[in-house]
């Protein structure tokens, strides 16, 4: 069953993220990640790791019979947490939720094709 979800949060803005993250957020029971996504959040507790990896499985395990979602920067899976939460808990407890590309985002913002 999958519990834990790992979410993009894309540059970080709320504006940003995709329908699917903003759903899965909603439905969430603890949120894990960095402090500047924690408005991301709003309504649900927030746990903040003092060590990125350790941190965060650390925080996973201590929720693990809820539905966890861990927030991270740019694209879910691309050099991020999700190599290391997938290896700890396995793929059939985790669950990757895409938002929108940085790189995406940044072109369109300087108005340039890539």
């Amino acid at each position: 069953m999958k519990n834990i979800y790992v979410i993009s949060v894309g540059p970080g803005d709320r504006k940003y993220l995709s329908i699917e993250a903003l759903n899965t957020i909603e439905a969430l029971d603890v949120g894990i990640g960095p402090e500047r996504f924690m408005y991301i959040v709003k309504s649900k507790p927030y746990c903040i790791p003092k060590k990125i990896i350790e941190g965060t499985i650390e925080l996973i395990k201590k929720n693990i019979n809820s539905k966890v979602g861990v927030l991270v920067a740019g694209d879910a899976g691309f050099y991020s947490l999700t190599t290391h939460i997938i290896k700890y808990f396995g793929i059939d407890r985790v669950d990757i939720v895409p938002g929108i590309n940085i790189v995406q985002l940044s072109f369109s913002k300087i108005g340039k094709l890539w």
